[in-house]
């Protein structure tokens, strides 16, 4: 999934958060991603934190910020997700 349009070794947290996050937003999202030009780049904390900017849900054809209260509901835990991903991409969960 993530080999398939980043470059380079990774220590085994960053291929646990990156595989976890592109299989959620999908390898094509994923790939055209800005998170992935960081990681192409060597910019792998700024890459990590890119991963926040997926904190969205589409409801009614309307994108929906998971961290305003009226949409955590709708969200099935999606940005619980995402602060997992980020804590293990930038090493501080094994």
């Amino acid at each position: 999934m993530v080999n398939q349009c980043v470059r380079g070794e990774f220590e085994f947290h960053e291929v646990k958060a990156w595989g976890h996050f592109a299989y959620n937003i999908g390898t094509p999202a994923f790939c055209a991603s800005t998170a992935a030009k960081r990681l192409n780049a060597g910019e792998r904390q700024a890459a990590c934190t890119e991963m926040w900017k997926w904190r969205y849900v589409t409801i009614a054809g309307a994108k929906r910020d998971c961290t305003l209260p009226q949409w955590s509901s709708k969200c099935g835990g999606i940005i619980d997700r995402r602060q997992w991903e980020m804590a293990t991409c930038q090493g501080h969960l094994q």
